[in-house]
């Protein structure tokens, strides 16, 4: 959940975007792209590259910079390394019937509460590129189709929108906006956890009862850091009736500790305990890394092995200083037979290596990208075969603007003042390698391609590009679908493959008309070109509003951070995945955040919307 910090310039910077330019004369041809970690360096306040210097000494920087940059980016640590963990210990959590949460929930709610704002800090905005390509996605969406009840024309069907936590009697008043919800499904069984709670369902979601997260860390108490806080995500392995559930907990100034448990669904039976295995990992048990916390977690399986990728920040730093970032892989064989567990990390300490996201997808290889710069993804991968990652790839892509807040709701009050481009999406599916992330607004003007508002991007790479061992991958623009439209802002995709080789999408979307809301659908090679189709899947009532030490933040613009769709298991053409939508109207309620499950498919033929033009 935690972003990298931002600086402050109190002197002109030349740094803008990807690209370094003089602020008064005209950008080089061809522009110079640089990481944006660069840019960081260059522009920090210590560091900043005022544009009156001469020509002469601007190159000779510019040329040093790009040097010394790309040397340190060769030769940072990316190690790896091979444990066995023990027979994990056991570990059981209550199953409550509805209920209001008592005096003592209350204040933990608002304890994470603060400790949430703790974890957020800003990443640096940078400039736009120059220059841009004058294309324009072919996935422009200037309308999302409605919800009828009935099968949608367009070959997208939400069977049923299950509101959960009103199932489960939860109080919406402590669901956070951030709330980042995840579910899993194994036959009737549904677990959806979201910040800063859980629900659990046997019938199939007819109804849902409340599980406690905090009870979690609480018995027993977690060794290294404060308890529960605040990231969570849940899976289910099909080929091993295998359900996992990771929860983060907080920084604790030596670290922190997340407890990754796990059963067969069949062990989970209907009570009032469940009973889960569990495995406690922190930064010192796993890498040595002492006095650093993990955060912003992923995780996928191949068909081997339990991934999960983490950021590690220092817990001596305020704000925290990022410091590396970890890939790990479990034996899902040995997880599922309760038993010893192999253990294998790769650790990489590039700061290229931030966020990195996995793809989702039935393979013997899992891939993860990051970004170089805003012209430039970084993919490695990781073959259950293999011992170690190979190197990483470079990918040259459209450029982007990075994401600087904006997108207002109907009430001209923001909901993505917490977006940046942070890499939300991965997926692998017949031959081809995905990811998505967040772009800022684009403007018009002569050879400026023209996204009015902030937007998904999209990069599709072909695998055997990967396998090449081509020092540089250069993306057609038919490999680029990005997801835009002129009258809504869309955040936070996420994405995974069906079986039948579609690729759900699931993302917010919000605009002038619109409450920021759920929007679902699928991207589909058509002719050669990808095409993606939305429909409403649920509707939000109200921008996002948090409450502070004064009262009710109602100017606060936090959501996020991220969506998990998953392939649904009983079909070859379904998906399912948890949304939070803003349910109170009145401003001087408590803000009411509702998560809802959102399950839906796909039909063989399907009539794709065309393109639409400027």
């Amino acid at each position: 959940m935690a972003m990298l910090p931002e600086e402050t310039h109190t002197k002109p910077c030349i740094a803008v975007g990807p690209s370094l330019r003089d602020f008064d004369a005209a950008p080089p041809d061809p522009p110079i792209t640089l990481p944006y970690f660069v840019y960081r360096q260059l522009c920090s306040e210590q560091n900043f590259f005022p544009s009156k210097l001469g020509p002469t000494m601007r190159f000779s920087f510019l040329v040093t910079s790009i040097i010394v940059l790309l040397c340190t980016a060769n030769s940072v640590s990316a190690q790896t390394q091979e444990t066995t963990l023990p027979a994990p210990g056991t570990i059981s959590v209550d199953v409550r019937p509805p209920q209001k949460p008592s005096a003592e929930q209350i204040t933990r709610y608002k304890e994470k509460a603060r400790l949430l704002e703790e974890h957020d800090v800003p990443v640096q905005t940078l400039a736009a590129a120059i220059p841009f390509s004058s294309r324009l996605s072919n996935n422009r969406v200037a309308t999302i189709k409605p919800r009828p009840q009935s099968l949608f024309s367009d070959g997208i069907n939400v069977k049923d929108q299950i509101d959960t936590t009103k199932l489960a009697g939860m109080d919406y008043h402590y669901v956070s906006t951030v709330a980042e919800p995840s579910a899993a499904v194994a036959g009737d069984k549904i677990l959806i956890a979201f910040n800063w709670g859980a629900v659990w369902s046997t019938d199939r979601g007819k109804s849902f009862q409340q599980l406690d997260p905090f009870s979690l860390f609480d018995q027993p108490h977690a060794v290294v850091g404060r308890g529960f806080c605040c990231d969570q995500l849940v899976f289910y392995d099909k080929p091993r009736d295998l359900l996992i559930w990771l929860l983060q907990g907080s920084d604790g100034g030596d670290g922190n500790t997340v407890r990754l448990l796990f059963a067969k669904s069949t062990d989970l039976t209907p009570g009032k305990q469940l009973q889960w295995h569990v495995y406690d990992l922190s930064p010192a048990t796993i890498g040595g890394w002492t006095g650093e916390w993990f955060d912003f977690p992923d995780m996928t399986t191949t068909n081997q092995n339990l991934i999960i990728s983490f950021n590690l920040f220092s817990s001596a730093d305020d704000p925290p200083e990022f410091r590396r970032s970890a890939i790990l892989r479990l034996s899902l064989d040995e997880l599922a037979n309760y038993g010893p567990t192999r253990l294998t990390f790769q650790q990489d300490e590039c700061k290229c290596a931030f966020s990195p996201r996995l793809t989702q997808g039935n393979a013997s290889t899992v891939y993860w990208a990051t970004h170089e710069d805003t012209a430039t993804l970084l993919v490695r991968s990781w073959s259950d075969g293999e011992t170690s990652a190979k190197a990483r790839q470079r990918v040259k892509i459209e450029p982007y603007q990075y994401p600087s807040g904006g997108a207002e709701g109907p009430n001209g009050k923001p909901w993505l003042a917490r977006l940046d481009d942070r890499i939300t999406a991965g997926w692998i599916a017949d031959g081809h390698i995905g990811f998505a992330w967040n772009s800022g607004p684009i403007g018009d003007g002569s050879g400026v391609a023209r996204y009015p508002l902030p937007h998904i991007r999209v990069a599709i790479i072909d695998a055997s590009n990967l396998t090449s061992g081509s020092p540089m991958i250069h993306l057609s623009e038919s490999s680029q679908p990005h997801i835009w439209s002129s009258a809504y802002a869309f955040a936070y995709a996420t994405a995974a493959p069906s079986q039948s080789g579609d690729i759900g999408v699931g993302l917010y979307f919000g605009g002038r008309t619109k409450y920021p809301s759920a929007a679902v659908g699928f991207l589909r090679s058509v002719a050669g070109e990808w095409k993606v189709t939305l429909t409403v899947a649920v509707e939000g009532q109200n921008t996002p509003r948090c409450p502070d030490s004064s009262g009710i933040d109602n100017r606060c613009g936090k959501w996020g951070d991220y969506l998990a769709i998953k392939s649904d298991p009983s079909t070859s053409n379904g998906w399912y995945l948890a949304v939070a939508t803003e349910r109170d109207t009145d401003p001087n309620q408590q803000p009411q955040i509702a998560v809802s499950f959102i399950p839906f498919r796909s039909t063989p033929q399907s009539a794709i919307a065309s393109p639409q033009g400027r």
